[in-house]
């Protein structure tokens, strides 16, 4: 699942580095473009890359928290859903 630990990094600017094989935390991660994904074996060069783009992937992830995690956001999705349920 997506853990949380994700979002406060963000939140801080700093990018995050995660295992390819958890399609939720790389795939929200790409979504995000605030770190790097990486496979077996492909650590380092994972984190050699992340640390080149350090400041472009944690202020992506900064952005990210602001855009998608506020009350205004939520509120929005929750409209968004009501009106599709048809009430």
């Amino acid at each position: 699942s997506l853990g949380i630990v994700l979002f406060e990094a963000w939140q801080h600017g700093t990018p995050v580095l995660v295992h390819r094989a958890n399609l939720v935390t790389s795939g929200q991660t790409e979504r995000a473009r605030a770190g790097r994904s990486y496979a077996d074996g492909g650590f380092g060069a994972a984190l050699e890359a992340l640390e080149a783009e350090r400041d472009t992937l944690g202020g992506h992830g900064r952005a990210y928290v602001e855009r998608e995690c506020s009350y205004a956001a939520f509120d929005e999705r929750l409209e968004r859903l009501v009106e599709a349920t048809g009430r």
